[in-house]
């Protein structure tokens, strides 16, 4: 990549190497946001570009009450990545976002998920399981005894090699 000579080339210059930089995951998640957010538009007659303090705090509401696709609404979590990357599309494709709105509808969703949360309501993926750590005294059945050499074990001597 040829570093830029000019001002205008420099511009080009800087979002190619944002578009290098960022990984395709996050690219994915935005156009994912992005198609949220059209959906969500096409819903409430709002023409596709609206970056105003209302339509982002009706976004949100709407995540959260039934913004998935089969009718349910999405947890805290995912709405608070789908307002991010809708936001970004949004100053992507030259909508005016300002930092006082965008904060606004976030803590809109903030306030929305304590009362979810007061409610029972539970949303999202599982709990992980937590791993209960064995005690010492039983971590021997099932690899056998461990000999310390200065202070480490010696995975050889375990039989974990």
């Amino acid at each position: 990549m040829e570093v830029a000579q000019r001002p205008p080339d420099a511009e080009d210059f800087a979002d190619q190497v944002q578009r290098r930089l960022r990984p395709a995951n996050t690219t994915d998640t935005y156009a994912k946001a992005w198609k949220v957010g059209t959906r969500f538009c096409a819903a409430q007659g709002f023409p596709e570009p609206e970056a105003t303090r209302g339509a982002l705090v009706a976004f949100v509401v709407r995540l959260l009450d039934r913004g998935r696709v089969d009718g349910k609404g999405y947890a805290a979590s995912s709405a608070s990545t789908i307002l991010a990357g809708a936001v970004v599309e949004l100053r992507r494709r030259g909508a005016e976002v300002g930092r006082d709105d965008q904060a606004q509808a976030r803590a809109t969703l903030e306030a929305a998920a304590v009362e979810l949360l007061k409610a029972g309501e539970r949303r999202g993926g599982r709990r992980a399981r937590v791993r209960r750590r064995r005690p010492a005294r039983e971590r021997h059945r099932r690899h056998g005894p461990r000999q310390r050499v200065d202070g480490w074990e010696d995975n050889a001597t375990a039989g974990l090699t």
